[in-house]
């Protein structure tokens, strides 16, 4: 080895060693720094104060700060919409944005009671103005994929895949919840308890969860799991109720949760997730067919009708009462479950034509949509489907009806 060569390989090892030396200066004084987190979402992540779960965790492993815009029901479309987040997030306010999207990506749209997820394109756009405002910013997006709704446990392949689809698409990072809810067993998880009882919110345990499984996406390191005392609660307005709660999962629990973070993660290559095979969709509640219906004439009609059909949940449902009068109909609709207030309307009788199908037609001030009935006779009942359309044409949802006569 030539002299010119002996220098330049130390100068080279010693450039090298400065260099680690001052990565592992910066990793240092970085690990210092407290990680400045926005949290976007709504119910989701207000409900037992998630943010502060996950600073409790979170704090041993890396300092953390916490800051959470959040809203009931709110897509992530409207907290854009509102004109602050992209801006707070442009102006590098933050070095991790968790984004959670409303609960089945956007317009709740329910079908016989059950919510489905119908487009998951309204998601997509919205994370891709985020993203863009991250990369802005500075700032790593991590997408909170969340868990279905107890009664609809199938629509789990369609949360998981919008935000692993768009991830892969934008860059961000997916913090898999829903996919470990599953895999602890749902509802019918017996170590934790993770669905409050409207089937839909987490329970404290479920908000436990949440949080490790976000901690494990932003910082890369499972936490102790270790009892969160004194958690200050919420409102439903998103505001401190003055209330108190201490989450504190068993044992069981806490190994059960650990052994399937854990091989969740390892089942990611890179730190990627894969697509849940896609589930078919249910289908739309619908009109009887045709071979069944039966001829309706006036006499048949006139009088009073009476049925259930469910609405907003599996536990909720309304009663239909139709007193026709001929062209006429009086129609009252009572929600037994919700506060809400009752429908009461004249409205006209359309029909039936060629097809056998009766059409009803009025507009609910309580719910501030159009609800349509459409019906026909089979045997000596009225069935049919019952829709609530809102001002933009959408529908909010469609059940199955039947009518018997009071």
């Amino acid at each position: 080895m030539s002299n010119h060569t002996c220098i330049f390989t130390i100068l080279a090892f010693l450039s090298f060693s400065v260099s680690i030396r001052a990565q592992t200066v910066a990793d240092e004084r970085m690990a210092d720094k407290a990680l400045r987190i926005l949290f976007v979402g709504n119910s989701y992540t207000y409900e037992n104060n998630l943010p502060f779960v996950f600073e409790a965790l979170a704090g041993p492993l890396r300092k953390v700060k916490v800051t959470m815009m959040a809203s009931g029901g709110a897509p992530l479309r409207r907290h854009i919409e509102g004109g602050s987040l992209l801006k707070i997030i442009r102006e590098r306010q933050f070095d991790v944005v968790v984004a959670q999207e409303q609960s089945v990506l956007g317009r709740l749209q329910l079908f016989d009671g059950m919510a489905l997820i119908q487009d998951d394109k309204p998601y997509r756009q919205s994370v891709r103005e985020i993203a863009a405002a991250c990369r802005m910013g500075g700032a790593r997006l991590v997408l909170f994929s969340t868990w279905p709704r107890a009664e609809t446990p199938r629509n789990l392949a369609a949360l998981h895949n919008a935000s692993v689809g768009v991830a892969k698409e934008v860059g961000a990072a997916v913090a898999p919840v829903g996919l470990v809810w599953d895999r602890l067993g749902g509802d019918s998880c017996e170590a934790l308890h993770l669905y409050a009882g409207d089937g839909s919110h987490p329970a404290y345990d479920g908000t436990y969860v949440a949080a490790v499984v976000l901690i494990r996406a932003i910082v890369r390191k499972m936490p102790a799991l270790k009892p969160v005392y004194k958690v200050p609660l919420m409102d439903g307005a998103a505001q401190l109720s003055g209330s108190f709660a201490d989450i504190s999962p068993t044992e069981e629990g806490i190994s059960a949760l650990n052994r399937t973070v854990n091989a969740v993660y390892a089942g990611a290559r890179r730190g990627r997730f894969a697509a849940l095979p896609a589930t078919l969709a249910i289908p739309e509640p619908d009109l009887p067919p045709d071979s069944v219906r039966g001829r309706i004439n006036s006499s048949f009609l006139r009088g009073e009708w009476q049925g259930d059909f469910l609405t907003f949940g599996t536990d909720y449902h309304a009663t239909f009462t139709l007193d026709i009068r001929g062209a006429q109909a009086l129609v009252r609709m009572v929600h037994p479950e919700a506060r809400t207030e009752d429908d009461d309307a004249a409205t006209d009788v359309r029909g039936p034509g060629t097809d056998g199908v009766l059409t009803l037609s009025y507009q609910s001030k309580p719910k501030n949509c159009r609800v349509e009935l459409r019906l026909v006779r089979v045997g000596n009942r009225l069935r049919g489907v019952v829709k609530f359309v809102v001002a933009d044409e959408k529908e909010l949802a469609r059940s199955t009806i039947c009518l018997v006569r009071k």
